[in-house]
């Protein structure tokens, strides 16, 4: 390092640690913003998997019903036959 390159690293150095030191205070604060938002996300994960199991079943359910009503409508059809077009009149 030449003597020039040193002095103007002397003269450089309160700006280039102002910087620095308004780096580490937004770095600070970055970090507590993530463990909010990381505390947040811990609380909202049980209820996404309640929401999740609740609409498993919800759908579980919904299509038990649909086949139970897909069986009742061939059993109708098999015992009532539908009407030719003659009959229907």
């Amino acid at each position: 390092m030449k003597i020039r390159d040193l002095i103007a690293a002397i003269r450089n150095y309160p700006a280039l640690r102002q910087a620095l030191e308004e780096s580490n205070t937004e770095l600070d604060l970055s970090r507590m913003e993530c463990a909010q938002l990381q505390s947040k996300i811990n609380e909202l994960e049980p209820l996404v998997d309640e929401y999740y199991q609740e609409s498993c079943g919800k759908e579980y359910a919904a299509n038990q019903e649909r086949q139970k009503v897909e069986t009742l409508k061939k059993a109708l059809a098999s015992f009532c036959p539908a009407l030719d077009s003659t009959e229907q009149l």
